[in-house]
């Protein structure tokens, strides 16, 4: 309860942790995202007969130079989203996320409570934006308690510090049992189940990855070397796609076809990389080569059905 109660609580939070979490989301379902808009558009330009008006009224190299100009927008925000937005947004996000989860496994107030697991309890009147106004609190590992005017909670690494201000402080324990007055007092203790940030695969960029001590991390950066050729390839393949006017009957299916052969391509990445990080008989020479050879006839394949 305690748990859902804090979740509640911080759901601005969550959502802000979510949002910066997007860019290195859109990196990997920009292929899908490229190919479901191309398929959308050329469906409202054909029921409008756009197309046609399109190819009445644009030379060729008209359209062709349309092509290339959508074609260089597509990849240059890709690049610029997968090599610096998406690296800054999820170290942002990462920052963030572990301070939502060391808050949830800290505690949050309930009914003016608040409990840090089997080491304090503080009771309060209220609370004004990070502070807690009149506190009683219970130090359960020293035996302390404490009244005072004011409290608040800081987090440094896995340390926590509560400050008390303006109050008394009653110890009772084997070593010390005594009362006395204070100004500021704080009180830090060590969780060990507080997290700390770990740097992982998206918190660098391509070329930092292929130049890294770590061999996941390096076949990391040849996967987005191949995401890259797969960008490319669906970019081509959505643009064309856009401007689509060839008659079939069942150009649902076509289309279907399509995105299949582009999950397909994902898949098969996936799996690859599985086997490289596997340490199972397949080198990088021979994934580039499946991947060239299966992301050229998936090309080849559309275009050549596309005018």
């Amino acid at each position: 309860m305690e748990m859902k109660h804090s979740i509640g609580n911080q759901i601005i939070d969550v959502v802000k942790v979510t949002f910066y979490s997007l860019p290195s989301f859109i990196n990997s379902l920009a292929p899908f995202i490229l190919l479901i808009s191309g398929i959308f558009l050329n469906s409202n330009l054909r029921n409008n007969n756009e197309i046609i008006i399109i190819k009445q009224y644009f030379s060729k190299k008209e359209i062709n130079f349309t092509y290339i100009t959508i074609f260089i927008f597509i990849i240059s925000i890709f690049i610029a989203n997968n090599e610096f937005i998406a690296k800054k947004s999820y170290q942002n996000y990462k920052i963030k996320e572990i301070e939502l989860r060391n808050n949830l496994k800290i505690g949050s107030p309930i009914r003016n409570e608040f409990h840090i697991d089997g080491i304090a309890s503080i009771f309060f009147k209220e609370k004004k934006s990070n502070s807690f106004i009149n506190v009683d609190a219970i130090i359960l590992s020293d035996n302390h308690f404490i009244k005072s005017e004011s409290a608040k909670i800081e987090q440094s690494k896995k340390n926590i510090n509560i400050i008390f201000y303006n109050g008394e402080r009653l110890t009772l324990n084997k070593i010390e049992k005594s009362k006395t007055k204070f100004d500021k007092y704080i009180h830090s203790f060590n969780n060990k189940n507080l997290e700390e940030i770990s740097f992982d695969k998206e918190h660098f960029n391509t070329f930092e990855l292929l130049n890294h001590n770590d061999t996941e991390f390096i076949n990391h950066g040849h996967n987005k070397i191949i995401q890259y050729f797969l960008v490319i390839i669906f970019t081509i393949i959505s643009v064309r796609v856009l401007f689509d006017y060839k008659f079939r009957s069942k150009i649902n299916i076509f289309y279907l076809k399509i995105f299949i052969l582009l999950l397909l391509s994902q898949i098969l990445n996936s799996y690859l990389i599985y086997l490289i990080n596997s340490k199972i008989v397949l080198n990088l020479n021979l994934y580039y080569a499946v991947m060239l050879i299966f992301g050229s006839s998936i090309l080849y394949y559309t275009i050549r059905d596309i005018r």
